[in-house]
């Protein structure tokens, strides 16, 4: 059996295992969040602001997906106590962590483009304009962002596989939201900077409302000026970067199991 048939394996099983009642509700929760404060904002406000507040929420349960599927890709086999039988098979637990990685990716973004989709049907009903520009800007974007946040936080995983999510969760802090806020170079380590700046070009967003977005707010702080290959290739060296790390320490790493301690 080669890994790809492995990884397959590994993520077909995973994918019939993940449908539960708990984490079917997850999903609906997840999907419906955007969509409400959509219409709370667009309905109730105005339709200004609308690709930023779709942007924002989508992007916020995207992350919250990946917390909740991606972290724990080493922990619940230690858990379940099955750890042992995988690190003695060829390649198991490469192909486990591939395969879970996968299965992270696809249920984030179903999450992401399911809320996407009833956020710009609601946005198209109060007639927000290019809508349909909206929906496919962040439709490339939710998924470079599903691949690269999967990738590490399954190596926050890997590393630190009892409190994975705490630590991620501070990475996502202190990173994310405050380092990519900083207008200096240092931003330009976080994913949400990439991703902020080709949503901006993408959308040519220079207007909220009726005042203009400064030119150091565009230029500085949401990398206006950046080409396009760059920081697609930040977002895709970042992601096969945390990939490779993540295959190494998995495959050199000696984990404790519960019954060894």
């Amino acid at each position: 059996m080669s890994l790809w048939d492995k990884i397959a394996a590994t993520a077909l099983f995973d994918f019939r295992r993940s449908l539960t009642i708990s984490r079917l509700s997850v999903f609906v929760v997840l999907s419906l969040f955007p969509p409400a404060i959509v219409a709370i904002n667009v309905f109730g406000s105005g339709l200004d602001a609308a690709p930023v507040i779709i942007g924002v929420t989508v992007m916020m349960v995207g992350i919250l997906a990946e917390l909740l599927w991606a972290t724990p890709i080493v922990h619940s086999e230690l858990e379940g106590r099955t750890w042992q039988y995988l690190a003695v098979r060829p390649r198991g637990v490469v192909a486990v962590l591939l395969g879970k990685y996968m299965i992270a990716v696809l249920w984030t973004m179903a999450v992401c483009c399911t809320g996407l989709t009833l956020c710009v049907l609601l946005a198209k009903l109060a007639n927000v304009p290019n809508a349909a520009q909206i929906w496919l800007v962040f439709l490339v974007l939710i998924t470079l962002a599903a691949f690269a946040y999967a990738a590490i936080f399954a190596l926050i995983g890997v590393i630190f596989h009892r409190r994975a999510m705490v630590f991620a969760m501070a990475y996502v802090i202190v990173l994310e939201i405050f380092v990519a806020q900083v207008p200096a170079l240092i931003n330009q380590l976080t994913i949400r900077h990439h991703l902020t700046a080709l949503g901006v070009k993408w959308l040519d967003f220079r207007y909220l409302g009726d005042e203009e977005v400064p030119e150091f707010v565009l230029q500085r702080m949401l990398g206006a000026q950046e080409p396009d290959w760059q920081n697609l290739f930040a977002v895709a060296a970042t992601t096969v970067l945390a990939l490779a790390a993540s295959i190494w320490i998995i495959s050199s790493r000696e984990y404790v199991t519960a019954e060894e301690v």
